[in-house]
């Protein structure tokens, strides 16, 4: 029996944890080895949940921007939104 897996769920755990660290380390310090395991994953892992690698430097980006735009007012639970609503748009 495979494993169902929630994808947003974990799309949004890790923007969530790329944000506490880009919030209280700097965006140098999110790299794809440590939001992988602080998440609880491979890197590869973390990697299927990006169609590629830019898709997933643009996300690292767009929260660095997000936070130096709202001077890091921004609430854990709406960065997700902020993000993804955003690009759909």
């Amino acid at each position: 029996m495979q494993k169902i897996v929630d994808h947003d769920h974990k799309r949004k755990m890790i923007v969530e944890t790329a944000w506490k660290i880009i919030e209280t380390e700097g965006i140098e310090k999110a790299s794809t080895r440590r939001i992988a395991s602080e998440v609880g994953m491979s890197t590869r892992a973390l990697r299927h949940y990006f169609s590629n690698k830019m898709n997933y430097y643009y996300l690292l980006w767009n929260i660095f921007l997000l936070m130096r735009k709202n001077g890091r007012r921004i609430l854990h639970g709406d960065i997700f939104r902020a993000i993804f609503v955003k690009e759909q748009n």
